[in-house]
């Protein structure tokens, strides 16, 4: 998947602002300091996965706030994951600011934008750090 990466995404980050637990409603993923990541994806284009694969900065040596995901998936227990037996899915991420707002009040908080074509079309997802 292509993608140029914009000056009006100038938020500076590296792969170590993406360590920790990111998660919503429906999808939950652990980064690591090496770059792994595992975690649970449930989302009406690809079914009930667990998750697991890599995160590299798409630019590596630089500070641009763009990355490279790719996940494998297999099946929760009685459920179905069209990520499972295929090969690992190809994503783009990057750190954004997401609005929590509460009782109408804006409050923003660093969120995981995660974008990519699945089984199915595209898919998108906003993850808030834990």
């Amino acid at each position: 998947m292509a993608y140029e990466y914009s000056v009006a995404n100038a938020l500076a980050a590296t792969p170590a602002d993406l360590v920790g637990r990111w998660s919503s409603a429906s999808q939950t993923l652990t980064i690591a300091a090496d770059g792994t990541v595992t975690g649970m994806l449930a989302h009406a284009s690809i079914g009930s996965c667990i998750v697991s694969g890599t995160v590299v900065s798409a630019a590596p040596g630089t500070s641009r706030n763009a990355f490279d995901l790719t996940l494998t998936g297999t099946a929760l227990q009685n459920s179905y994951c069209d990520m499972e037996g295929r090969s690992a899915q190809a994503f783009k991420a990057a750190i954004t600011f997401a609005n929590t707002s509460q009782n109408g009040v804006p409050f923003y908080r660093r969120a995981l934008t995660v974008f990519g074509v699945v089984i199915g079309g595209w898919t998108v997802g906003e993850l808030i750090k834990d």
